[in-house]
């Protein structure tokens, strides 16, 4: 479940998404998207995206062992996680949108329901359903039980939604507290960036 259809599925997303990256070419002349991932519909990396989708569901479909409503491989949160990811990145957000909410509903108790809730968040952004994504903002900024080792990520993607919706002194606010996060790196020379 982990070294072969997980990590080969896992290798081809991470490919496909480094291809998304080296052809993503900026436009200084207005303001910088927080994330390289734009128009992921005619990206070119359905291939990389497929042999993910594909490995992860065998995964899923050859592996799982739920007794009496627990799932005993611990893989497969993490397959359902790359299936999720790998639909983003194909574009098809309606597939991610359908496998990040069966993560939060069926993993409850589990962390990652927390990273499939970002993911979920940037869908919607993708989507301009900017509502929804609001909204799953402001109930993972309350929840108690949030990782702190995820607060960057909300707080890029919060940017994020703030910016593609036009309200500029919001995204200010969050990207400052990304800055803060985030510390010295090539990231943190982008979103200065995008600040400025």
């Amino acid at each position: 479940a982990r070294y072969n259809g997980y990590f080969n599925g896992n290798e081809s997303l991470k490919r496909g998404v480094k291809r998304i990256h080296s052809n993503h070419k900026d436009d200084y002349t207005s303001i910088l998207p927080v994330y390289k991932e734009i128009d992921l519909k005619n990206s070119n990396t359905q291939s990389y995206m497929d042999k993910a989708i594909k490995k992860g569901s065998v995964v899923i479909q050859r592996h799982s062992m739920k007794i009496r409503g627990k799932e005993y491989c611990r893989w497969i949160d993490d397959n359902y996680l790359m299936v999720g990811r790998a639909y983003f990145y194909k574009g098809d957000f309606e597939e991610a949108i359908k496998t990040f909410s069966f993560i939060i509903n069926e993993y409850k108790k589990n962390e990652i329901r927390f990273e499939s809730s970002l993911w979920l968040v940037r869908s919607f952004v993708e989507k301009r359903d900017f509502t929804s994504a609001k909204s799953l903002i402001t109930e993972l900024s309350k929840d108690r039980k949030f990782p702190e080792k995820l607060e960057r990520q909300l707080k890029l993607i919060s940017a994020d939604l703030y910016l593609r919706d036009n309200d500029f002194i919001a995204a200010e606010n969050e990207l400052i507290r990304a800055i803060d996060l985030i510390g010295s790196n090539k990231k943190n020379l982008r979103l200065n960036y995008i600040l400025a």
